[in-house]
């Protein structure tokens, strides 16, 4: 991940698609992904939202309702 020191990144957010609760697969990505990110020292934030309001961060926004941030 030089490219995000490189532009001096410090906090990075994830939204993955809401499949990650019946996804495995998924899940581990977002899991895994964070956990690395973490690791190298970086702020990670993860998205979360009903799967009911939209399958994709922009579904969910677009209904109108507003994603969870969770720090990890």
């Amino acid at each position: 991940m030089p490219v995000l020191k490189d532009m001096g990144v410090e906090k990075v957010y994830l939204a993955f698609d809401a499949d990650l609760v019946e996804n495995q697969k998924v899940r581990k990505a977002l899991i895994d992904f964070a956990t690395e990110l973490k690791r190298v020292g970086y702020n990670v934030i993860i998205a979360a939202w009903n799967p009911t309001q939209g399958k994709g961060l922009d579904d969910t926004m677009q209904a109108g309702f507003k994603p969870v941030f969770q720090r990890l």
